[in-house]
């Protein structure tokens, strides 16, 4: 990433120096951004297996585990743009940026646990929260071709890609958990737990296809008004490590998604031989949802001896269960400010 940041920087540097022609077919914009980034990715997982029977009623054992991963952040990158000015062809743009993160979460992971059969309990039996440290990187690619256009009004077909990887190192753990009486069917009061070592290392990776509509209007000329409206294919691929249980478990997957922005900007007089400032504000939205099927494997046994018979109740390092159910949605708004020049 910091190769590809040098290399725009250093071509920007050359175009800036270099006189431009009065009359350019296209401009050319670089910028760099700041961004606050509110949402979370929350991670669904339910199993349900027939376990035995009561007379002659079968008896469901359900477990449903929903990790939820915060993804408030402060994102900073670089955006680089070329737009065709309206002439014999169809007005043009394409834009690509890149972005990391620059901090942490300051909201909290939360992992909740719940345990049901039939109708003798539906009960929420483990809850903790931890620190996440994370690593975010996301690469963004939008071409837009106008199919219809005024004087200061134009109607965009809008195509793209968006590149988001997260690596999440989930860290300490403050909760209760609540043991099961397997004898009379019921939940015993909650025990605290806490700790400080390291629980969970998860990471996902979304490649996102989207296709719209952009909306753009001139105002006075100088201030300039950008709808967005997309849907997107959502592909994800996701890898959790529960380290103090000894387990991981992955996935590929797939869902729908939408995303909508909206954007001011202002260009100011031009400065700097003939190269014209700019800011602008945006306020960025995507909805996803997608689900595949997990395999879980364990590489530390997990469970106790029945002291009475010796049998090992759990399961056993190399244990592999495939096929269970896994959703993950990710809800993420976000507020951006860009200055740059326009070429």
């Amino acid at each position: 990433m910091k190769r590809i940041i040098l290399t725009i920087v250093v071509i920007s540097l050359t175009l800036i120096f270099v006189p431009g022609q009065a009359e350019a077919a296209t401009s050319f914009t670089i910028a760099p951004e700041i961004q606050r980034m509110n949402g979370s990715t929350d991670y669904t997982m339910e199993i349900s297996e027939f376990i035995g029977r009561a007379g002659t009623i079968p008896l469901i054992w359900t477990l449903k585990s929903e990790l939820k991963f915060p993804l408030d952040l402060n994102m900073a990158g670089i955006c680089v743009g070329l737009t065709s000015t309206p002439a014999k062809f169809r007005p043009w743009s394409i834009e690509a940026a890149i972005y990391t993160n620059i901090s942490d979460p300051s909201v909290k992971m939360e992992d909740h646990d719940w345990q049901a059969m039939n109708w003798f309990f539906n009960e929420k039996f483990s809850f903790t929260k931890s620190d996440a440290m994370v690593k975010a990187t996301m690469i963004d690619f939008e071409a837009t071709l106008d199919f219809y256009r005024e004087k200061t009004f134009s109607v965009s077909l809008l195509g793209g890609f968006r590149y988001y990887h997260v690596k999440q190192d989930i860290v300490g753990y403050e909760g209760w958990y609540r043991p099961f009486d397997a004898t009379n069917l019921i939940f015993l009061g909650p025990i605290s737990v806490q700790g400080d070592e390291k629980a969970i290392f998860y990471k996902v990776t979304y490649r996102l296809p989207k296709g719209g509509i952009r909306i753009k209007t001139l105002g006075t000329g100088r201030l300039m008004f950008q709808a967005d409206a997309a849907y997107t294919r959502v592909m994800f691929s996701d890898f959790d490590d529960h380290i103090l249980r000894g387990k991981t478990a992955t996935c590929d997957g797939s869902g729908h998604g939408v995303m909508a922005k909206a954007v001011v900007r202002y260009l100011f007089e031009p400065v700097l031989l003939g190269r014209r400032p700019f800011v602008a504000l945006s306020i960025d939205f995507a909805e996803l949802n997608a689900s595949g099927e997990q395999t879980q494997e364990w590489y530390k046994d997990e469970g106790y001896e029945d002291p009475d018979t010796g049998e090992w109740i759990g399961v056993e390092a190399g244990d592999v269960f495939p096929g269970i159910p896994h959703e993950i949605n990710s809800t993420i708004s976000t507020i951006s400010l860009r200055a740059g020049l326009e070429f």
